[in-house]
Parts: C-alpha cells; structure tokens; sequence
C-alpha cells in the first residue's frame, strides 16, 4: 500500500498540481474582476492566454468542478452530477455542497 501511494504520489504529483491550480484560478479571478476595462478583444486575448495553460480534468471531475464555481460565484448550476461523480468529487475533497440531489 505505501508503495502505490509513493508511485501516484511521484508520479502524478497532485500537491504540486494543486498549486498550480490555485494560481491558476486567482489569474481566471483576477481577468473577472478586470473583464469590464478590457475590450472585447483584449479579455479574447487574455482569455485564450490562460486557457492553454490550464490542466486536463478527469472526465468524472468536470461537471463538479463547474457545479462548484457555479456555486463559489453565485450563480445557477446548470449542470446535475451523476452519483458516480459526487463519489469522485468527495474522494477528491471538493465536493460542493449544494449538490444534495442525486441524478440516477
């Protein structure tokens, strides 16, 4: 058992991913709070900038990872998480926490 957690932990390096995410988020904030001085055209640019420095999401983790911006900005999820995702959502530890309804 320690073996397998030292191989995904060398391997797939989820801390230093986290990181990486985090600040990948604070520069997606910080475009949101700039996007009303920017033209149309800039927030574009800037825009497409971030977006390809940004990570794969495991299939089983988008439509969590929306559902919980969505939440974290006020606004309507337009998404529904199949249980299998509410699973990989909580082993993750990110499991938002309006998603009381479970779609079959």
């Amino acid at each position: 058992m320690l073996c397998a957690i030292t191989f995904f932990t060398l391997v797939y390096q989820p801390a230093a991913k986290a990181v990486q995410a985090n600040f990948q988020r604070a520069a997606y904030d910080d475009l949101y709070a700039r996007a009303d001085v920017l033209t149309d055209r800039q927030l574009h640019d800037e825009l497409n900038k971030l977006q390809q420095q940004d990570s794969a999401v495991p299939g089983a983790l988008y439509h969590p990872a929306h559902f919980g911006e969505a939440v974290r900005l006020n606004l309507e999820p337009n998404v529904r998480m199949m249980r299998y995702e509410k699973i990989v959502a909580w082993l993750a530890g990110d499991l938002p926490r309006q998603s009381l309804s479970i779609n079959h």
